[in-house]
């Protein structure tokens, strides 16, 4: 079945956004009578039936529902965009998958790419969400120098820790094992890496330096990395 987002599934009928209706119904073809699946972002799935099927406004019965339990754990990213749109693309499609929580863009000093189309990130978080049937809907937030990083987090109770290639440091799996179900900052720099300035101001706000292997990745991949062992640490599988 389909998937589709709708910000309320609290009543038994719901109206699907103009624009995921118009996807619903003239690129996927449903039609009156079909089954779909349906998310809100906030925890909830549900499955109905179409009993409206216009381009504009489509309207769904909704036949069950339940609320999802979100994972035992919190990660949040904050990781400088690529000069590539489409890598950055690739790894917010992935980590979605991998269920990140909330995403913050960063500007650093070797930073690649200064501006970022917020809007078109949010459609890639958004299509990656309902392609992986995700309850949740992770958060992205407006692309942020690290002082501002800084700010918008200081009063959070995270565990942090900053990638670096030096692998003489902590490996990111021995960093984090004794910490399970806790919330997680984890900064990923460009691909010139950070600046020695940046190192010493973010270790002193509390942010543990980590390697990610011998190899040396690209950002989008080392992205990937960091979603993907918080996933394997924190979830029974």
């Amino acid at each position: 079945m389909n998937v589709f987002f709708a910000y309320d599934l609290s009543d038994s009928m719901v109206s699907l956004s103009p624009e995921e209706s118009h996807h619903c119904v003239r690129v996927l073809r449903n039609e009156t009578g079909n089954m779909v699946h349906l998310i809100d972002g906030k925890g909830t799935v549900a499955e109905g039936k179409i009993v409206d099927a216009h381009k504009a406004k489509v309207s769904i019965e909704i036949i069950r529902k339940a609320l999802k339990a979100k994972h035992p754990y919190y990660l949040h990213v904050a990781i400088a965009p690529t000069k590539a749109n489409e890598r950055f693309e690739w790894f917010l499609e992935k980590a979605v998958e991998l269920g990140v929580d909330e995403i913050t863009p960063i500007l650093t000093h070797h930073s690649e790419r200064k501006k970022i189309n917020a809007a078109r990130y949010q459609k890639v978080i958004l299509s990656a969400t309902k392609q992986s049937l995700n309850p949740w809907l992770p958060q992205l937030n407006p692309l942020s120098t690290l002082d501002e990083l800084i700010r918008n987090t200081g009063n959070e109770t995270y565990s942090r820790f900053m990638c670096t290639v030096d692998n003489w440091m902590h490996g990111l799996g021995q960093e984090l094992e004794d910490v399970k179900g806790s919330k997680f900052l984890g900064l990923i720099g460009p691909e010139g890496g950070f600046s020695e300035q940046e190192t010493v101001n973010m270790r002193a706000q509390g942010y543990n330096l980590v390697h990610l292997g011998t190899s040396r990745l690209r950002t989008e991949t080392a992205g990937v990395f960091v979603c993907a062992i918080l996933r394997t640490l924190n979830l029974d599988l």
